[in-house]
């Protein structure tokens, strides 16, 4: 989940359309106070979104894959770990500053009050095993202790692991709402028009390409893939016309992130199409070699770089 929150596009709400001079000065102060308020708040969740450098849901998944299978058997104990504390901690008094920050957000604030609400219930147990981890005492108990609240810890968890994804999806959909926003109050046929669509489909084209790995590359999904991609290389297309208008030097550093974007997202259809996200009977190396998940790792790698470049300008 963190393909999302690395690719927010952090000034995707400022309104790019200029202010109306029918309305007045004071009319105009309370609107671009609300607009920062948006902004801040949007930003505040971004931050939350991005602390969560191991999301709770690799902490569950690592539980029950590497510790529960050794309780369950009762074997002994040789190591024993759970949720970092302090990660924990940092989480949840973010999420409680994003909350309280004023301008309701009604796609993320409900999901950000469940999270904390299950970050607030998940903490005792996790501190409490915390200590037991740090202390060893597996080592002194035999692994007593870990087993009599290891059903008490994974219940508490998967809540969190829950409330963490309506989260990320909350960001996702309200960053969604911003940039579609922005694009559709830009003036046409101008840097900050193509700008903004290019994030736009850009971003509903990665969301799309989920589906072609999820699906080995089928036709049903590669081509609304495929339709995205174009609309988002058309729009980059644009972009960079008007930014050679401005300047024939153009800007090389954030055309190149963006023509890289396109380019493994062409070469993700090419994959598709050719068959090899489909494993063979006989290819021994298909696990190995991992064509599925290089592509979806690298497409991610991509786009996350343009947003980068667009959060952090150098032309």
């Amino acid at each position: 989940m963190n393909i999302l929150s690395a690719g927010i596009l952090l000034t995707s709400i400022v309104v790019l359309s200029a202010c109306n001079d029918q309305k007045s000065s004071s009319e105009q102060q309370t609107q671009s106070s609300a607009d920062q308020q948006e902004i801040a708040k949007f930003n505040a969740y971004v931050e939350v979104a991005n602390s969560l450098n191991t999301p709770f849901a690799k902490t569950l998944s690592d539980h029950q894959q590497y510790i529960e299978p050794k309780l369950k058997s009762g074997e002994k104990l040789d190591s024993y770990s759970v949720a970092y504390p302090f990660t924990l901690n940092q989480t949840k008094q973010k999420l409680t500053k994003a909350i309280a920050l004023p301008h309701a957000m009604p796609e993320i604030d409900g999901p950000a009050k469940s999270f904390e609400d299950a970050l607030s219930k998940f903490q005792p147990i996790n501190t409490e095993l915390s200590n037991y981890a740090d202390s060893k005492g597996y080592l002194a108990d035999g692994g007593k202790k870990a087993r009599e609240q290891d059903d008490a810890y994974v219940s508490t968890l998967t809540e969190v692991v829950k409330a963490e994804e309506a989260f990320l999806t909350g960001i996702e959909k309200q960053d969604e709402i911003n940039t579609r926003e922005a694009f559709d109050k830009a003036q046409k046929d101008t840097q900050d028009y193509f700008r903004a669509g290019l994030i736009l489909y850009a971003k509903q084209a990665l969301r799309l390409s989920y589906a072609v790995f999820q699906t080995a590359g089928s036709k049903e999904t590669v081509a609304p893939f495929r339709a995205r991609l174009d609309q988002a290389a058309a729009m980059a297309d644009g972009w960079g016309k008007k930014i050679v208008e401005a300047d024939p030097n153009g800007c090389p550093y954030i055309m190149n992130a963006v023509n890289d974007f396109v380019a493994e997202g062409r070469q993700v259809v090419s994959d598709a199409e050719a068959g090899k996200y489909v494993k063979k009977a006989d290819d021994i190396n298909f696990n190995i070699l991992d064509p599925i998940g290089r592509g979806q790792a690298a497409l991610s790698t991509r786009y996350n770089n343009m947003i980068n470049v667009f959060n952090n300008p150098h032309c």
